[in-house]
């Protein structure tokens, strides 16, 4: 997938006090409203591009928005423990549009803690956060990587019609440059049985790591397949 580097914005955070409690975070949702327009949130991933002792300092959180949203028009929403919201500006963002819905990959820089952060998602930059808590997509944090030669190719996703003498010569191809691992999100109902037995024969080898997902429902006659 092409990435398309886009400026870098300045921080502006801005707190927002919440009333509520944690019964309404579900942490697992990957579908919020924008401005009344569906954003699918497939994921959020810390980083720690800080040499301090203070990591995750950063999130991706990549997402899939319809083209009536601008990707620049977008901010990020943080929740903490303690129920406090913030507001902030992505840092960057890549994309690449294609279609009525494309993907969108934001870096949402993390305000100082002011508590343990509970989840992430995205409102529009002219609008205040959402205080539903089951928007906010609970953060997944990598393992520490214990060889520092080793590579990972993180794969967005496989499905559709890929066969499985396809798949075998991508995954093979991959091994042959030096790859050693892939991580990718799979829906089993969107691929061949054929194909699907390719991927978890490589997964039975500790090569491939498959990521479940729900494809999100329809939300126009334009959605892609």
């Amino acid at each position: 997938m092409l990435n398309t580097f886009m400026p870098v914005f300045v921080s502006n955070f801005e707190v927002v006090p919440v009333q509520d409690d944690f019964s309404y975070f579900k942490g697992t949702d990957i579908h919020t409203q924008v401005s009344g327009t569906n954003v699918f949130i497939y994921s959020v991933i810390g980083r720690n591009t800080s040499i301090t002792r203070n990591p995750w300092n950063e999130f991706g959180v990549s997402v899939w928005i319809h083209s009536e949203l601008k990707p620049e028009s977008i901010a990020c929403c943080f929740l903490f423990e303690d129920g406090t919201i913030i507001k902030c500006n992505p840092l960057n963002y890549w994309y690449y549009a294609l279609d009525v819905m494309f993907t969108v990959q934001y870096t949402c820089p993390k305000p100082k803690s002011l508590s343990y952060l509970r989840g992430i998602t995205l409102t529009l930059t002219s609008k205040i956060c959402s205080s539903n808590f089951s928007t906010y997509v609970r953060p997944m944090y990598p393992l520490r990587r214990m060889d520092n030669e080793a590579i990972a190719l993180c794969a967005k996703q496989i499905f559709g019609n890929l066969s499985a003498s396809l798949a075998v010569t991508w995954i093979e191809y991959n091994k042959a440059m030096g790859v050693d691992k892939i991580v990718t999100f799979v829906n089993e109902s969107y691929l061949s049985r054929n194909t699907y037995k390719v991927l978890k024969y490589y997964q039975k080898q500790r090569f491939l790591e498959i990521l479940p997902i729900e494809f999100p429902m329809q939300v126009s006659p334009h959605f892609p397949n």
